[in-house]
């Protein structure tokens, strides 16, 4: 990288000093600028958290994989790392829009007037699976990933670990009551009243960290 890039690279990296360490870290490693709006998963706790200029925004509680966190495709994982926006889908559609391989044929989605049992409200059980299909709903936020042989393109082995080529999505479900919890088949989900006003405050390539949550004795 000439000296001048790499310059405006490390100053945008010190702007940004809010953002999780590990993530600035990656940034540098793969000698990639910052972007304005950055989008940091946290998986320990369910959320997501919007950076602007370096700077927490808002947070939402999100679903990732019932499976835990890997990068194998079909392994129902939710991917690790750096990521960006590949392509935004929907917008301009109604609440609860119900995606069939990305296309909108007219189907809405509206929540049945149930409230959590209390446990689930307690935080104390995770309710099983709805009955109806696992939709994709709202807004599509289609992730690419960024680093060569974890998340983008084959690992050494020469299996598929490309989150584009997996169709990772943060996106609307109808799977509401159980936001907060890990259940989903790899995706991140969001509250559809929720990734649509998200969905309104991002742009296509902007980055994505799914951070991995520290292991036990660690700080």
């Amino acid at each position: 990288m000439p000296p001048a890039a790499l310059a405006l690279l490390t100053a945008g990296l010190l702007v940004m000093k809010d953002l999780p360490q590990a993530f600035l870290a990656r940034l540098g490693e793969l000698e990639i600028a910052p972007s304005p709006r950055v989008l940091v998963v946290r998986v320990a706790d369910q959320t997501l958290t919007l950076f602007e200029n370096g700077r927490p925004k808002g947070a939402w509680a999100v679903s990732t994989a019932a499976n835990g966190l890997g990068e194998r495709l079909n392994s129902f994982r939710t991917p690790r790392g750096l990521h960006r926006i590949r392509e935004k889908i929907g917008a301009g559609l109604p609440k609860g829009a119900i995606f069939d391989s990305r296309v909108f044929k007219g189907e809405v989605w509206a929540p049945a007037d149930l409230p959590p049992t209390p446990s689930v409200a307690a935080g104390k059980a995770v309710e099983a699976l709805p009955l109806a299909p696992d939709l994709i709903t709202s807004r599509i936020l289609w992730l690419e990933g960024l680093e060569p042989g974890k998340n983008a393109g084959v690992n050494a082995a020469g299996t598929v670990v490309d989150s584009h080529a997996r169709f990772i999505y943060i996106h609307g479900t109808n799977s509401e009551r159980l936001i907060g919890k890990p259940v989903s088949r790899g995706c991140i989900r969001m509250l559809n009243a929720e990734i649509i006003a998200l969905f309104d405050r991002v742009a296509s390539g902007d980055l994505v960290w799914i951070e991995e949550p520290k292991a036990r004795g660690r700080r």
